[in-house]
């Protein structure tokens, strides 16, 4: 089966998390419609609205809506609401005012361009990174902070070096091998939308493609066996919290609700 990032990141959990999500893939959220109409907006403005209808009403409900959703169903349209329509384009005019990330964005080669490539031990993969340029691969992020030590903690945490460390290896491989750079575009997610480009680099995005490896490599092992463990298939010893063995006079209390005056 052709693995795609999105799916392959839960292996970063467990294997029981991955083929969870895998047999369950996600129905599509507001969330998840915002995140789609922001990523064209900000790379493709002059495709919105030739993907995009936007609801100009306030509930999802009522003869208006279905005539609405029915027709712009049948045009082949994807239906968004019109506050998101509003947060997307705020985001857009952001991002295209900032003059690192509009460069990254017109020298690019491909904009959301699917890739399909063999990975690590020949697993089929697909993808679709933001942005590939001559020398560099690119990622629209939204986020709720631009603090530098702040964004590489979520990066981290939510695989965006592990996914950076794949679309390398992808561009590399149906473009050929050079050294490339890799850069977020983080936008903050609420006003004013500041932006700033981010660069990873190259150490840790070698350790992102090692867990990559990693993953391919258990996924590899869990087909062959069958077997789909949790995190914890051995028993783990508990220990109390450090704080448990300290006397009263060395805690305090005055933040507990409940406690007395």
């Amino acid at each position: 089966m052709t693995e795609h990032y999105s799916s392959l990141k839960h292996m970063r959990i467990s294997p029981r998390h991955f083929i969870w999500h895998r047999d369950h893939p996600s129905p599509a959220t507001d969330a998840m419609l915002l995140g789609r109409l922001t990523h064209t907006a900000v790379l493709q403005p002059d495709r919105v609205l030739l993907e995009y209808a936007v609801w100009p009403g306030g509930r999802r409900d009522g003869k208006k809506w279905d005539a609405f959703l029915e027709a712009s169903t049948k045009q082949g349209l994807t239906v968004v609401r019109e506050q998101d329509w509003t947060r997307a384009c705020a985001i857009r005019d952001a991002v295209r005012s900032h003059p690192d990330a509009l460069a990254l964005i017109q020298s690019a080669t491909h904009i959301e361009h699917k890739l399909e490539w063999n990975g690590v031990q020949g697993q089929p993969m697909h993808g679709r990174p933001d942005i590939i340029g001559a020398d560099y691969v690119a990622d629209l992020k939204t986020t709720q902070s631009l603090s530098p030590g702040l964004f590489s903690s979520t990066a981290w945490r939510l695989g965006y070096f592990f996914q950076a460390g794949i679309y390398l290896e992808a561009v590399n491989e149906l473009f050929g091998m050079r050294e490339r750079s890799f850069y977020w575009i983080a936008v903050e997610s609420n006003p004013p939308h500041d932006v700033a480009v981010f660069e990873a680099d190259v150490e840790s995005v070698n350790r992102g493609w090692e867990e990559y490896r990693s993953c391919v490599s258990l996924l590899a092992e869990c087909e062959a066996t069958g077997q789909w463990p949790g995190q914890f298939p051995e028993r783990v010893k508990l220990s109390a919290p450090g704080w448990a063995g300290a006397s009263e006079d060395d805690v305090d209390f005055s933040d507990v609700e409940g406690s007395e005056e």
